[in-house]
């Protein structure tokens, strides 16, 4: 049976949408199968053993993997897509610098990443710092940083796929740093659909930088339709199922957001993804009798992982602990003076429990310390 993009799309509607009890389906329906084209691609006879390897990763399809045979940049590469965060590979020296940034990043050590790269060259090395110093609060160096590369992409523009997805991501994060988000966003929307419709069709990572994109200019039902084509070119692409359980809790439809917990706990069962997505769901349900030991455990394993600060001060303000809500925040100041984050992650989910004058005030705190925050 051939999958087309109706029937995905059908099944992202299903995650998202509720449904009749009469009207659930009985399969899960994160399972979303492998697209057909990607499948006669892995399979044909013509791909060397090394570039079977480098499509099936690329491709999340890490069951099939032959781990004994693959380099150490394809060990980060996979310890990176499942976010094994504290794999060897992504610890040791000899790992090229760029695996150990983003890892580093992922594990809320921005410091170490930006340390590991003071004179980024590639479009994903300045990235990476940019990420790095923006979650520290750096965000003029982070702005100082990107400025250059605008100029030098728009004059010779990238040919390859990734490197136009990446320079779409850098001229919308560039725009959002300077306080003008719309200016550039549909440059970037135009790199990102030339990076998959001319460039490479089986490159999901364009059409998941597009969905982000939509999201966040609140366009729902677009970012959806990108999500209904990079799923099947890889079905266990993270970024993806944290992006749709966000949505799901968004808009309340806390079952689909399970569904998405399971899909990224399949991918690794220590999934941080997974942890932060629950504890999401649980506060905008006003549910908070797991939450601390969830934060608890998530805390022990990423000590300085701003995200799960940010919500440890959620959790806190939807208790009306005020003086562990200003701990939470201290502490947040202390690792990324400026970045206001963790305020407007409190002043949200008070919103959520109906709090709106005190979310509020929270959110206009974060407003003042930071106008042009890009989050």
């Amino acid at each position: 049976m051939t999958i087309d993009a109706k029937h995905i799309s059908l099944i992202l509607v299903l995650i998202l949408c509720p449904l009749p009890t009469w009207a659930q389906p009985q399969a899960d329906p994160t399972q979303v199968p492998l697209s057909p084209v990607v499948n006669r691609l892995l399979n044909d006879p013509i791909n060397s053993e090394s570039r079977k390897l480098e499509l099936m990763l690329f491709h999340g399809q890490f069951e099939a993997v032959d781990q004994t045979k693959l380099t150490t940049e394809q060990r980060a590469e996979m310890a990176l897509a499942k976010f094994e965060l504290n794999a060897p590979v992504l610890q040791d020296e000899k790992t090229p610098a760029i695996y150990r940034a983003l890892a580093a990043n992922q594990r809320g050590e921005p410091e170490f990443a930006s340390k590991l790269l003071p004179n980024p060259q590639s479009l994903r090395e300045v990235l990476a710092k940019a990420d790095a110093l923006e979650t520290l609060g750096q965000l003029d160096d982070a702005t100082k940083l990107l400025t250059p590369w605008r100029e030098k992409l728009r004059a010779n523009l990238p040919d390859t796929a990734w490197q136009l997805t990446d320079a779409g991501i850098l001229l919308s994060k560039l725009a959002n740093l300077e306080g003008l988000p719309a200016r550039d966003y549909q440059q970037a929307m135009n790199w990102f659909a030339k990076a998959r419709n001319q460039l490479d069709r089986l490159y999901w990572p364009a059409y998941i930088a597009e969905a982000q994109l939509l999201c966040d200019k609140g366009s729902r039902m677009q970012a959806i339709e990108a999500i209904t084509e990079a799923l099947p070119l890889n079905p266990n692409a993270s970024q993806v199922w944290l992006l749709l359980g966000r949505m799901s809790v968004d808009s309340f439809q806390f079952e689909k957001a399970n569904e998405c917990v399971k899909k990224l706990q399949q991918i690794n069962p220590t999934h941080p993804l997974a942890a932060e997505l629950i504890i999401r769901s649980l506060l905008a349900q006003r549910d908070l009798t797991q939450v601390p030991l969830l934060l608890t455990d998530a805390r022990k394993e990423y000590p300085t992982h701003r995200t799960f600060i940010a919500l440890e001060a959620a959790m806190h303000a939807m208790m009306f602990d005020h003086g562990k809500l200003d701990q939470s925040l201290a502490t947040f100041e202390k690792l990324s003076p400026g970045n206001p984050m963790a305020l407007a992650t409190a002043g949200e989910f008070l919103s959520f429990a109906r709090q709106y004058d005190w979310g509020e005030q929270l959110l206009r705190r974060a407003i003042a310390m930071q106008p042009n925050w890009p989050k």
